[in-house]
């Protein structure tokens, strides 16, 4: 424990000198990087860094089959696994020799290895491909000058099988869409992107991108919506803008220039798949699903011995961390083991990377045994926008494994020290730091405070930064230079260089260009790039002939022509049918009777009373009127002398209709336009107010209204109006007929061709009604002649149906 708040400042300066003193006797070298002690022998200066050389690639089995890939010094990698059917192996800062051949012997679960130079974030690393046919994951470690690529065992071993080697005479011509021929890599690199072809259907699509020579290429795969983007640095593109595939696969292939000198390739999925690109000759072969089958070329080189290279110790990391001297051993500094020996980093993917380590006791510190593990690399974002410049990620690789200090979520990784401060001026704590560290540190004038902490094996890294926030500080990183300063003047200063730097992005010459657009309307179009254009951006609308001419800033110009060209596309277009399907059944059934008598006392014809007063008596019975419907029968019945007459009539009637009634708008319109058609009559109404008579016209039409939106899965999503009027019966004292309303208004997703009900009505109307005299149409049978029998039934059903399809062009 190094109690330094309880020393004067005379005994902390000779704790510093006699630490000092101890540090160049016991210094070795090893993980830090140690400045020359005043006493020893000098150290003898390292040799110039010389580029790493993958010298050979074999194969090999133990417990389960490897690949092997030899270099001429200590490799420092990256390995992951972006499909399921590839591992990729990243040699940073690694050439291919001039004389590596790939191996004729594949173990098993491999169908084929490619090395290839790419120049990813400004550097050159040389990407080995190993293409899966098992299951699994493989795993890579260093081994001295090696990195062994170990396979996942097989589930039954088996002996190795005799292979094959196919002359042109023994291949047989295969379809492209399962073999790719491999040509030799011409030695040409290439400058031009030529043609871009395609070949097959669906899965066994494979997609040829033709170049002018050797072609250096990264590719990543994005989503929401699902494409392939492949980047071809130094390469100029010559070929079509774009091509239509007419496949359920792939919707369309894309290149442009993306930069000066970067050509991008995108290809346009319908869904997520998997990838697989080969190299053969001046050509790059995109697959999807399965690894295709490879076909040797039909003049294979001779076999070369390749001379082992001379052995080559690895290129030092440097950074701020790795100048630290050695430390006395009475300090409580634990260093980690040498790690010049082996890979200086390894990143697996994410599927592969190690839990965190637990967490260690305050009073129990654990001590470091070899160099934590980098973080894995993250997997390019789906939202990436393929038309800007992707964000310049910091390579864990290009900084020499050195240690993370910026802000953030924090991974403290410095050797475990411990103090005890209390009330110590921050200026001398951060002076002791420097010294204690190695580390260069400046700090600012106007920086003042007192520290007061109680640290046990605690980060260093964490420990400073631990000081500077209860200070309210921070530090920014200056070349190897950290400079301390309060957070008001470094955000000052960083709000100052970023107006700067700006000013300076802005102040070049200002680049005039012209866009005549196809489809989109330019002042539409003019509205999207003044949210991506620079303060200095002009642009004019020509709508006489639909152009745009801009005045832009050169950086910004290759921006704007890839969003015109995304947006000029013809839009489009979809028809729209509607079904208004309406039946009517209705059933009538009537009948009844309509009778009525009459009878006379007359002493004329003998039927007299006998009596004074009355002598003569008329009866009159009815007409007792029960008919319902059309009069069937009548009979009219008398006496002799007819002084009583019976008139009896029987009337009845049924009816029974069906009525159907279909009718089927039918419109065509782009997608996202809104579309109308109506047809019928329209009927006047005339009304009379204060002398004035006004015409009014009132539709008795049948309209459709749809505004369509054309979904990526192949579905329309529609706002839907659909209304049927029909003119019904005229009152009496109503100034028109009225008018009879079917009406339905919805919003819903369809597939195409598909047929959806958008509204139904049913309707049901029975009527039954009895006209009767009280009483008497109790009595049996006879009761049927004061009686009435009426009966009215009415079903009425109402449907629309909506099918949308959409347009294909050629």
């Amino acid at each position: 424990m190094v109690k330094v708040g309880s020393m004067r400042r005379v005994q902390r300066i000779l704790l510093i000198a006699s630490m000092l003193v101890l540090c160049a006797g016991g210094a070795s070298a090893s993980w830090w990087r140690h400045r020359k002690p005043a006493s020893p022998a000098p150290q003898p200066a390292p040799a110039e860094a010389t580029a790493m050389v993958l010298n050979a690639i074999e194969t090999g089995a133990s417990a389960a089959p490897q690949v092997i890939l030899k270099t001429s010094g200590a490799p420092a990698f990256t390995s992951l696994s972006p499909t399921p059917d590839q591992f990729v192996v990243d040699l940073s800062g690694t050439t291919k020799a001039a004389s590596l051949t790939m191996p004729t012997l594949l173990p098993a679960g491999v169908s084929a290895v490619t090395a290839d130079e790419v120049t990813e974030m400004g550097g050159r690393l040389t990407r080995v491909t190993v293409r899966l046919s098992g299951g699994g994951t493989p795993q890579a470690s260093a081994e001295g000058n090696s990195v062994v690529i170990t396979l996942p065992a097989p589930a039954v071993v088996e002996a190795p099988p005799v292979p094959k080697i196919e002359t042109p005479a023994a291949v047989a011509p295969a379809p492209v869409e399962s073999t790719i021929r491999i040509e030799p890599v011409s030695s040409v690199k290439a400058t031009l992107l030529k043609k871009i072809e395609t070949a097959g259907k669906g899965d066994a699509m494979d997609v040829q991108i033709a170049t002018n020579g050797d072609a250096n290429y990264s590719a990543f795969k994005l989503d929401k919506p699902a494409r392939i983007v492949i980047d071809f640095p130094g390469i100029k593109n010559k070929a079509a803008k774009s091509t239509n595939v007419d496949d359920w696969l792939v919707k369309s292939i894309r290149a442009g220039q993306f930069k000066d000198d970067v050509a991008r390739v995108v290809i346009d999925l319908s869904k997520p798949i998997a990838y697989n690109i080969t190299k053969s000759g001046d050509k790059l072969h995109v697959t999807f699903g399965e690894a295709p089958k490879t076909v040797a070329a039909p003049a294979p080189a001779p076999e070369v011995k390749v001379a082992a290279a001379p052995k080559m110790e690895p290129a030092k990391p440097t950074d701020i961390v790795s100048q630290v001297p050695a430390v006395a051993d009475t300090a409580t500094w634990k260093l980690p083991q040498d790690a010049s020996q082996g890979a200086t980093a390894i990143i697996h993917a994410q599927d592969q990377a190690p839990p965190p380590p637990a967490p260690r006791s305050r009073r129990t510190p654990t001590p470091l045994s070899q160099p934590q593990p980098a973080q894995p690399v993250p997997a390019p974002s789906s939202t990436e926008n393929v038309f800007s410049e992707p964000s310049q990620a910091v390579n864990p690789l290009a900084a020499g494994g050195s240690r993370q200090l910026s802000a953030g979520e924090k991974v403290f990784t410095g050797e475990p020290i411990s103090l005890n401060l209390k009330d110590a001026d921050i200026k001398d704590v951060l002076r002791t730091f420097a010294q204690l560290t190695g580390l260069n540190i400046a700090v600012d004038p106007n920086v003042s405070g007192s520290v007061t902490v109680d640290f046990v094996d605690v980060p260093w890294d964490q420990a400073l930064d631990l000081i500077l926030r209860q200070n309210g500080l921070s530090y920014v990183l200056e070349g190897n230079v950290m400079r301390v300063g309060t957070l008001s003047r470094l955000s000052e200063e960083a709000a100052a260089n970023r107006r700067f730097q700006e000013e300076e992005r802005l102040n070049v010459p200002l680049t005039t260009v012209s866009f005549k657009l196809s489809y989109a309307r330019a002042g539409d179009v003019s509205g999207l790039l003044k949210e991506l254009a620079s303060p200095r951006a002009r642009i004019i609308v020509d709508q006489r002939t639909n152009q745009l001419i801009i005045s832009e800033i050169p950086a910004y110009l290759q921006t704007m022509r890839n969003l015109i060209d995304s947006v000029d596309v013809a839009n489009r277009q979809v028809v729209i049918e509607a079904r208004v399907v309406e039946t009517t059944q209705s059933f009538l059934q009537q009948y009844g009777f309509n009778w009525g008598f009459r009878g006379t006392l007359d002493p004329s014809v003998g039927t007299g009373t006998g009596l004074v007063f009355p002598s003569r008596v008329d009866a009159i019975g009815g007409p007792f009127d029960f008919a319902a419907g059309n009069p069937v029968l009548s009979f009219s019945l008398g006496n002799v002398l007819g002084t009583f007459t019976l008139d009896v009539a029987l009337n009845a009637a049924e009816q029974e209709s069906s009525a159907r009634v279909i009718a089927a708008p039918r419109i065509q319109t782009q997608d996202n336009v809104s579309a109308q058609i109506q047809a019928g009559t329209q009927i006047p109404f005339q009304t009379r107010i204060n002398f004035t008579t006004t015409v009014t016209y009132v539709d008795a039409t049948l309209s459709l209204s749809v505004t369509p939106q054309i979904t990526e899965a192949g579905t329309v999503i529609m706002d839907i109006s659909v209304q049927k009027n029909d003119p019904g019966v005229q009152a009496a004292e109503a100034p028109g007929p009225s008018i009879a309303t079917r009406r339905a208004s919805t919003k819903l997703m369809v597939r195409d061709g598909g047929t959806a009900v958008i509204a139904g009505i049913y309707q049901t109307n029975d009527t039954s009604v009895q006209d009767r005299l009280p009483f008497l149409y109790q009595i049996p049978i006879i009761g049927n002649l004061f009686k009435s029998h009426n009966i009215n039934s009415t079903h009425q059903e109402l449907l629309i149906f909506i099918t949308p399809h959409i347009v294909r062009t050629s």
